[in-house]
């Protein structure tokens, strides 16, 4: 097979919404996969090329990697060596015999990332206390007394009037739980799950670590190829708070490779303004082609490109601080972070059924094909 120069598209939702293909219920990228389809073809967008249809697991479509596997057993190599095998005693070195990633046509690869190590439902009690002490405490910070109200008759008409979508329409409809292995259905189902990723990732430190690790490590291993020219970073919800942690800890030579970063409905303000989180990017290179898709009607998103001032219900500033850092750890000089902020209409361009305002990914129009734009944009 010719060694091409790869595109890898990364892909990374919340950890309770990640799957892979189960039967015959597709993967959590898939219909990602299947709308980028729309306007790439199979020139351009590989497929899975060990795909097997006798496989449950199996995917025509991204690459599922998974952080255990098989399922359940703790193994964390097995699934990663998908990516390549690290070479021992040759940092930075990896093994890619029998790992492709390309079917040898398309020069860009689509890889979801599926933490599978997930303990059962239980113990989330104190978490979800510590995380909800926090978010009230700082509550008037992102908006005002006033604004909650505006913000509530906004958002929770949705919630209630969406008409229901017919089975795994969409992602955001219905999908299978990781935690109680059983189908989930609904809008409050699927706000208690992002509720229970938020306070698990924020009050946990020992699984928000092996998270980190599991992805730090596919990140990786994905920029020691030979074939790979460059990494999107695709991430939905709380799967965007994980990439930008993952982003800060990579060493110079991952980083080089990194061209975009993708954040769809992204809590990461809030994150900063309930939880503390850090605004301080301190690394050597500065997050290039930041795209963030918000939706005002989704009670997850917020721009990321205003100042931490701002609060929920006031004018966006065409000028002045950001909320994002950069700090040079060379010259300690500090500089705003780049955010393209693209607000999106969720309720008028995406599938019906679930948390619909919260999908992006099936918003073709407005999320898509940006998107494929950015994938088709050549390597510098």
């Amino acid at each position: 097979m010719v060694n091409q120069t790869l595109t890898c598209l990364v892909t990374l939702h919340g950890i309770g919404f990640q799957h892979p293909p189960q039967g015959q219920t597709p993967g959590y990228a898939d219909i990602l996969h299947a709308n980028l389809r729309r306007y790439l073809d199979a020139t351009q967008l590989s497929a899975d090329p060990l795909y097997r249809p006798d496989t449950p697991s199996s995917s025509h479509g991204p690459i599922y990697v998974q952080s255990c596997w098989p399922a359940g057993s703790h193994r964390r190599e097995a699934g990663l060596a998908r990516l390549g095998v690290w070479v021992r005693d040759s940092p930075h070195q990896i093994d890619t015999s029998q790992a492709p990633l390309s079917n040898g046509k398309g020069s860009i690869v689509h890889i979801a990332l599926v933490y599978s190590d997930i303990e059962e439902n239980r113990g989330h009690l104190i978490p979800t206390l510590n995380a909800s002490t926090m978010l009230l405490s700082s509550l008037f910070n992102y908006i005002s007394p006033l604004g909650v109200t505006r913000f509530l008759k906004r958002v929770v008409p949705p919630l209630i009037s969406t008409p229901k979508a017919p089975p795994h329409a969409s992602l955001l409809g219905t999908y299978p739980s990781l935690r109680t292995n059983k189908e989930q259905t609904g809008r409050f189902a699927i706000l208690q799950q992002l509720q229970t990723d938020v306070a698990a990732y924020v009050s946990t430190n020992e699984q928000r670590e092996r998270i980190r690790s599991f992805v730090l490590d596919a990140i990786l291993r994905l920029a020691s190829r030979d074939d790979v020219g460059r990494i999107i970073l695709n991430a939905h919800s709380n799967g965007t708070v994980i990439a930008f942690d993952v982003l800060r800890l990579l060493p110079q030579y991952a980083r080089e490779k990194i061209a975009g970063l993708i954040t769809a409905g992204s809590p990461l303000r809030k994150y900063v303004t309930f939880f503390r989180w850090g605004r301080d990017i301190e690394c050597d290179f500065p997050i290039a082609h930041w795209l963030n898709f918000w939706d005002d009607h989704d009670p997850v998103a917020d721009p990321l490109a205003p100042p931490l001032s701002w609060r929920r219900e006031t004018p966006i500033p065409k000028h002045g601080d950001h909320l994002f850092v950069h700090i040079d750890p060379y010259t300690g000089h500090d500089r705003a972070m780049d955010i393209y902020d693209i607000q999106v209409d969720n309720l008028r361009f995406s599938s019906p059924g679930g948390l619909q305002a919260h999908n992006y990914w099936d918003n073709e129009r407005q999320f898509i094909l940006p998107l494929t734009k950015l994938l088709l944009t050549p390597l510098p």
